[in-house]
C-alpha cells in the first residue's frame, strides 16, 4: 500500500498541486502539517504525520476544485488500484484498498451475527453509503437515504426518510 499512497500523491500532486493528504487507521486520524482537519486537532488520535506513517485509508482534499470534480480527478489517477469514494460535501476523496467499502464491512459484522442482508436496515447520505446500499438493497433489505442525500444514492436507496434535522433516522426505526 505504501508504493500506491506514494504514486498516488505524487500524480494527484502533479496534476493539483495544491492538494493535501491524511489517513486513517482505525480511531486514528494521522495528516500532513498543511492538512487543516475540520475538526478539533487536539483530540485523541489526532496528529500530524508523514505520508509514510499513514495506514488503511488515504484521505486527499483541495480547497478550490469542486467535490465530484476531484473525486473524478482521484479516480482517474488511482483507477482499478483502490477503491475511491467520498462522504464530504467538501472536495474529499477517500481511497481504500481495491474492494474494500461498507459493504465489505457491513457483510462481514453481519455474518459474524449470523444476519443476512434481508435482516439489515442501513442508513446513509453519501456516496460512500452507495455500495453498503447496494449490498442491502440487493438481498432482500432496507436501504435507507435520508432526504438531503448525495443523488447517486437516492439512486440505489429502497426508501426515503427525513433529513438529519427533521430526525429522520428516528422517524424511520419509530415507522417499523
Amino acid at each position: 500500500m505504501l508504493e500506491l499512497r506514494k504514486s498516488v500523491t505524487a500524480e494527484l500532486r502533479r496534476r493539483q498541486p495544491d492538494t493535501w493528504f491524511a489517513g486513517e487507521y482505525g480511531l486514528e486520524f494521522r495528516h500532513e502539517p498543511i492538512y487543516e482537519p475540520r475538526w478539533d486537532i487536539n483530540a485523541p488520535g489526532v496528529a500530524e504525520a508523514t505520508l509514510e506513517e499513514m495506514v488503511a485509508k488515504l484521505l486527499a482534499r483541495h480547497e478550490s476544485m469542486t467535490r465530484d470534480t476531484f473525486v473524478g480527478l482521484a479516480g482517474d489517477v488511482v483507477g482499478d488500484r483502490a477503491t475511491v469514494t467520498t462522504s464530504s460535501t467538501d472536495a474529499l476523496a477517500e481511497i481504500s484498498a481495491p474492494g474494500v467499502t461498507k459493504a465489505t464491512g457491513l457483510a462481514r459484522v453481519a455474518a459474524e451475527h449470523g444476519v443476512g442482508p434481508e435482516d439489515v436496515v442501513v442508513f446513509g447520505d453519501m456516496p460512500n453509503d452507495i455500495a453498503a446500499f447496494r449490498w442491502v438493497r440487493d438481498g432482500g433489505g432496507r436501504a435507507v437515504a435520508m432526504a438531503h442525500a448525495h443523488p447517486d444514492l437516492l439512486d440505489v436507496a429502497t426508501n426515503v426518510t427525513g433529513t438529519n434535522e427533521e430526525d429522520g433516522v428516528a422517524a424511520f426505526l419509530a415507522a417499523l
